[in-house]
């Protein structure tokens, strides 16, 4: 059982709190918080603790509205799927009331990185911060604040952290910089990176990354390149292949033995790039219908519609693709706003992808940021009313 509604106070659960979703109990904090306790949900509605009003739980004394991390447990429910998802936070507000309220509201969510230890690095581009929660979402600090100072950060576009020493990284001044810092936002070094950097980059090592370069002479092509950090210098390029435009902004890199493995734009396939020969030697075709991205025009306005996108994660240890779905509505008004979105999971089995489930419905429009052992990290998107982070835990059916 998890439990918090914008910051963390020690009880026990209360001998008569209901089981299987029937209700749930609440604990004075003193002022305005309360915290809110949900017990083992055997199906998931994200949206019915966002709002907490007196008519609907006899508990509380007044309506207010939190965030809250909850606990519930959640099949799958499909015939191939043998793993079992568990919720085990969700936080965000939308409002901050009070200092202890701000750690828990966020501006915008430009990505968010899970340190070695199972911290989570939320960068804030917005208000130009890190915020870092450990591995339940309990605020543990506040780094950096706008500015050109060492301690600072202007115009921050990325955040990655490098799994071999535990730095972290953050692309800046609209991509032209890259600032490095210890686990602790202690300024270490500045680096300047291959090109202006949009996408996202992969460490092979404590020193060197690979990075997403646009192919200089076609628009359609991007560039895999192998970059020593430390020496600012370009190594050799990984391998060449063919996107389209707005869709490399979903694009994740993932290393593992050897291979750098990618999910090219809105393509429906994983390709893996050797690191030490150079070039694709690893291509799977991702068994999901492909529609292919479409600009919208209008008088005034030019949107673009991505229908689906791969992103590759390792989750305990293993590689798994994250294969997201978005619909669009037919009329004009707001064309680049999905409708709905859908999020399927797969995991790499002797050479293939292998289906094992489906994200639940979140209640939001779900980005999938990063992954720890056995957990996922998500957060509302931009089409969302406010940015909120979800915690989510995997494991076998029988979890």
């Amino acid at each position: 059982m998890a439990f918090m509604a914008g910051h963390q106070s020690n009880f026990r659960k209360p001998r008569n709190c209901p089981k299987n979703g029937e209700g749930v109990t609440s604990k004075h904090l003193g002022g305005r918080w309360r915290i809110v306790i949900v017990d083992e949900f055997n199906t998931l509605d994200a949206t019915r603790f966002r709002t907490v009003r007196r008519s609907d739980m006899r508990a509380i004394e007044k309506s207010f509205t939190i965030a809250v991390c909850f606990f519930a447990s959640v099949e799958f429910g499909m015939a191939q799927s043998h793993i079992q998802l568990r919720v085990v936070a969700r936080f965000g507000i939308q409002e901050a009331k009070t200092k202890e309220d701000q750690p828990f509201q966020f501006s915008s969510i430009r990505n968010i990185e899970i340190g070695q230890n199972g911290d989570i690095y939320v960068l804030d581009n917005k208000d130009s911060c890190v915020k870092v929660f450990d591995q339940n979402g309990k605020f543990l600090r506040k780094m950096f604040g706008p500015g050109k100072g060492p301690q600072e950060i202007n115009g921050p576009y990325y955040l990655k952290i490098n799994r071999f020493s535990g730095n972290v990284f953050i692309v800046q001044e609209y991509g032209f910089q890259i600032k490095e810092f210890d686990s602790s936002g202690h300024y270490l070094k500045s680096h300047r990176p291959p090109k202006q950097i949009f996408y996202d980059f992969e460490f092979l090592d404590a020193g060197r990354a690979a990075f997403i370069v646009d192919a200089e002479d076609k628009a359609d092509l991007s560039r895999l390149v192998s970059y020593n950090v430390e020496i600012s210098r370009s190594e050799r390029e990984l391998g060449l292949y063919s996107v389209i435009g707005m869709s490399r902004a979903y694009q994740k890199l993932i290393f593992k033995d050897g291979i750098l493995w990618t999910c090219p734009g809105d393509k429906m396939e994983l390709l893996g790039f050797d690191i030490k020969k150079g070039g694709k030697t690893v291509a799977l075709p991702i068994p999901e219908k492909y529609k292919e991205s479409e600009i919208i025009r209008g008088s005034n306005m030019q949107a673009v519609r991505i229908y689906n996108f791969g992103q590759p994660f390792l989750i305990s240890d293993r590689l798994y693709v994250c294969v997201t779905h978005q619909e669009f509505p037919s009329g004009a008004d707001r064309p680049w706003h999905p409708k709905s979105r859908r999020v399927a999971l797969y995991m790499l089995e002797n050479s293939a992808l292998q289906k094992v489930g489906e994200l639940p419905d979140l209640g939001c429009f779900a980005d999938i940021h990063a992954a720890w052992h056995n957990r996922l990290v998500v957060s509302s998107s931009g089409f969302d009313l406010f940015p909120e982070i979800i915690i989510l835990e995997l494991g076998p059916s029988n979890y």
